[in-house]
């Protein structure tokens, strides 16, 4: 061994069990931000079956890399939170990447009962009892084998069965989801394709559901469906999905008969599917904040089981991807491991150089603390280095858009950059403020702007300690608001996006 090295081989040492240890924090973390999304997104049934999986995946793979949510039927606690609830659960799509695996999760959850909806009964039984290599379209999907034991096979074709016959064989089900959708094949019928299953089907599947008495109905749709209300028509995303036979603007329209036929729903919206398990943490969010992503179709699967049996699913859109930045962690520490290994200094006090090269700040865009406080990043912002791309520093001059709520993300707003702008001359829906001293903000602000780069949406929740005058006294709301008095002690919950560094 060379001098160098036996001088590195000390630090190395060090690096490691720094990173075992951090790794340790980093699953604590990770398992914590997930039964927070998944609160905010679905309840509680929700965040603990995160909790329950994240458990069942450390088992699984020995961390190698975060998985969240993976297999969650299985787990024998999640089969006893469902059993108060007795349900015959339809899925339409049985045999479906998506559909199959919803199949199998709820055919080994305790009183459920399971019914398939498939074109073919006969060929289903043979489709799903086998694995293999199926290429569909532009997709190469893994087909795994069903155990399909105890689900009752029912013919169900969305494109040729009539509301009436789609009624019958719904009856005696309390609940339906839909994980139908088109697969690309002839490319001078793909709207014409599009239009029948993801549009006409859905809504006859909704009607059918509404003539036979079911209760709930959850359809697996995808985000960017509404990309064209937020200004997300000119994304990647929305282009390339949108380009086989228009079908997320088919979507949308089934989506919006849906939310209108009075039935309880849930849509859940996932990023691009994938076939393969969980790579990292799931990402829940709420409706048309997501334009990229992926996410397993296991998860998709785990969150549309959870939207038919959890209370607080009523009525929502939620959007999943699974969040990529605990990989780009990983790979930084890799790399960190690598560098420092023979660059030993770096750690040294003053020479800050490599370490400031080597770990973006965007990493750091998540938080959670005792206090309470906690950020979440909802769509990422630059990938530039320089102090105009963030993150925001103290006494920095910028452009915000932020919206502040009582009781919750969805709870009534109490101040927000669009109620001010609109009472200026010249109206903005942002504000220019300097960070540190605008005193119609607080610590929690702040806080989040730090960890926040230009063009970044984020979230967070501020306790009262870093309130207003600490949360010890009341404040008045925007005069335009919903709350005119926010009490003492109250938590705030913040939308906020980084528009602009004025002034570094």
């Amino acid at each position: 061994m060379g001098s160098r090295q036996r001088r590195a081989l000390p630090a190395l040492l060090g690096i490691a069990a720094l990173l075992r240890w951090h790794t340790r924090q980093e699953d604590a973390f990770v398992a914590q931000r997930q039964q927070s999304s998944a609160k905010q997104a679905l309840g509680p049934q929700f965040a603990e079956m995160t909790a329950l999986t994240e458990m069942e995946a450390e088992a699984q793979t020995r961390r190698k890399m975060l998985i969240g949510l993976a297999n969650l039927a299985t787990v024998g606690a999640s089969e006893r939170a469902f059993a108060a609830d007795s349900k015959t659960v339809l899925v339409a799509g049985a045999t479906g990447q998506t559909g199959r695996r919803i199949v199998e999760k709820l055919s080994k959850m305790a009183d459920v009962s399971v019914v398939g909806g498939v074109r073919d009964t006969a060929k289903a039984e043979k489709e799903l009892s086998k694995s293999s290599i199926a290429i569909r379209g532009a997709m190469i999907d893994e087909v795994k084998a069903v155990d399909t034991k105890g689900v009752a096979l029912k013919p169900l074709d969305v494109t040729k069965d009539s509301v009436d016959k789609l009624s019958q064989t719904l009856t005696g089900c309390n609940a339906l989801i839909i994980a139908t959708g088109f697969v690309p094949s002839n490319p001078f019928a793909m709207g014409a394709d599009a239009h029948a299953v993801d549009n006409l089907g859905t809504k006859a599947l909704v009607d059918a559901a509404k003539k036979s008495g079911v209760t709930k109905v959850v359809l697996v749709s995808s985000i960017l469906t509404n990309a064209r209300a937020w200004g997300q028509e000119n994304s990647p995303g929305f282009q390339v999905t949108n380009a086989f036979g228009n079908v997320l603007d088919e979507k949308l329209e089934a989506e919006n008969y849906l939310r209108a036929s009075g039935i309880d729903y849930t849509i859940v919206r996932p990023g691009g599917l994938k076939s393969t398990a969980p790579e990292t943490n799931l990402l829940v969010s709420k409706e048309d904040t997501l334009n990229s992503g992926e996410v397993s179709r296991d998860l998709v699967a785990d969150v549309s089981i959870a939207a038919v049996f959890d209370g607080k699913a009523s009525n929502k859109v939620v959007e999943i991807i699974e969040d990529d930045k605990v990989k780009r962690a990983l790979a930084v520490q890799a790399l960190l491991l690598i560098v420092l290994a023979f660059r030993p200094w770096a750690f040294a006090s003053g020479r800050r150089g490599v370490l400031a090269r080597l770990v973006p700040p965007a990493l750091a865009a998540e938080a959670s603390r005792s206090d309470g406080f906690s950020y979440t990043m909802l769509s990422p912002g630059s990938e530039g280095t320089t102090p105009r791309d963030g993150p925001v520093r103290a006494y920095a001059k910028v452009w915000l858009r932020f919206t502040g709520h009582v009781d919750g993300f969805d709870g009534p707003v109490f101040d927000s950059s669009a109620l001010r702008g609109a009472r200026r001359p010249v109206k903005k829906d942002y504000v220019e403020i300097e960070c540190n001293t605008d005193d119609t903000f607080a610590a929690g602000m702040w806080e989040a702007l730090r960890l926040m780069k230009v063009g970044e949406k984020g979230r967070f929740v501020q306790p009262p300690a870093l309130s207003f005058g600490e949360g010890k006294a009341s404040f008045q709301g925007d005069e335009d608001s919903d709350v005119k008095t926010v009490p003492a002690g109250t938590t705030l919950y913040y939308d906020v996006e980084l528009v602009k560094i004025i002034r570094p």
